[in-house]
């Protein structure tokens, strides 16, 4: 099967990916299809139109996904470990238990994502949107969060120990149980904050990895 991809910019072809599947199969399984295709033959997939991919378990270790639309895109267990999501789009994306460690996910938009239990530790997010997004339990060790918009995000049992969310806005987010050991939250907004059962010491100044 021949199938399109389209640029989310220009409403274009990007690419036409070539792989075996039904058709009958839903859009969501092609556009994952289609997604393997590309890393498999090192198409560029930055700024690619690809909402609502079923992602799942997939390997995308370092894989370009600059300017993409991944909303809603299923993500769950996906190995993204240093891959490139600047600017990408992830509203309402599934990356329950997803590996993102070392990823750039600079002004990525992460609203309503489900993060639950994800590993993003030494990640970059900073100015990321992650305003009501499920982070329960998820790994932001020593992750760059500064300037990150976190209003009402659901926090609970997230290790943050180490990260910088210095000037983040931090307003009605659920920081119960979360480990904060080492966190830099100068300039922070945590106006209204859940801290309750809160663990490990809050500090103003540069993180340990250098992050200021």
């Amino acid at each position: 099967m021949k199938y399109d991809i389209q640029n989310r910019h220009t409403g274009e072809i990007q690419f036409t990916a070539d792989f075996a599947c039904a058709n009958d199969f839903s859009d969501s399984v092609k556009i994952g299809l289609a997604v393997r295709w590309a890393i498999e033959n090192d198409v560029d997939l930055s700024g690619a139109l690809l909402s609502g991919a079923n992602l799942r378990y997939v390997n995308l270790h370092g894989a370009n996904l600059r300017y993409a639309n991944l909303h809603g895109a299923l993500l769950s267990g996906a190995n993204l470990r240093k891959a490139n999501l600047h600017v990408s789009n992830l509203r309402y994306a599934d990356l329950h238990g997803a590996n993102l460690s070392g990823a750039n996910l600079r002004y990525a938009n992460l609203r309503y994502a489900d993060l639950t239990e994800a590993n993003l530790g030494y990640a970059d997010l900073h100015g990321a949107l992650l305003s009501n997004a499920n982070l329960r339990y998820v790994n932001l060790h020593s992750a760059n969060l500064h300037g990150v918009n976190l209003r009402e995000t659901d926090l609970h049992g997230a290790n943050l120990s180490y990260a910088n969310l210095s000037e983040a806005d931090l307003t009605e987010a659920d920081l119960t149980e979360a480990n904060l050991r080492g966190a830099n939250l100068h300039g922070a907004l945590p106006s209204e904050a859940n801290l309750s059962k809160a663990h490990g010491i809050l500090r103003v100044g540069p993180s340990a990895d250098g992050h200021s």
